[in-house]
């Protein structure tokens, strides 16, 4: 009997999480419905949910992922506070060689970071949020950063296009 091919798609999500060292696979739940990925379970923190839905998306076949990872501190690491992870976050942004931080403002509310503010560039917006996201303690990050070329009187977000 050949496997469906939602079998196979299945199979090869797990084969991706469980080779990806920043994840550990060993308590997600992976569903195939067509092109469609639905990721269950709990993982230790931020970076590994999102690590888990890149990864589902770099298999054939897959145009989409439903990411329902829950972020399950350890008990025994005591998770920062608000102000706390907020303080590490603007630390992160602002130690960063690979962007501007002046013009970023964080805010943490029950352990998921926004950031506002504006970008000189959509590379960099991307690249806050990454930065916002290996923060200790965080359970997600929210990125409303607008993107505003310089020399530009306008913001520039309705002039990128993502294929």
């Amino acid at each position: 009997m050949i496997p469906k091919l939602e079998e196979l798609k299945k199979l090869d999500v797990i084969d991706q999480l469980t080779w990806d060292e920043s994840v550990n696979a060993n308590n997600i739940h992976v569903e195939v419905h067509g092109d469609t990925v639905q990721l269950k379970g709990k993982v230790p923190d931020y970076i590994a949910k999102l690590g888990a839905e890149r990864d589902a998306m770099r298999i054939p076949g897959v145009n989409h992922v439903e990411n329902y990872l829950e972020i399950e501190i350890v008990p025994k690491i005591v998770r920062p506070s608000d102000s706390e992870i907020t303080q590490n976050v603007r630390q992160l942004l602002d130690i960063s060689g690979r962007i501007n931080s002046a013009n970023i403002k964080v805010e943490t509310h029950d352990g998921v970071v926004t950031l506002t503010g504006r970008s000189v560039s959509y590379e960099e917006k991307i690249i806050a949020g990454e930065i916002a996201g290996n923060a200790n303690g965080i359970t997600g990050v929210t990125n409303k950063l607008n993107v505003k070329l310089p020399g530009s009187s306008r913001g520039a977000d309705h002039e990128i296009m993502i294929p």
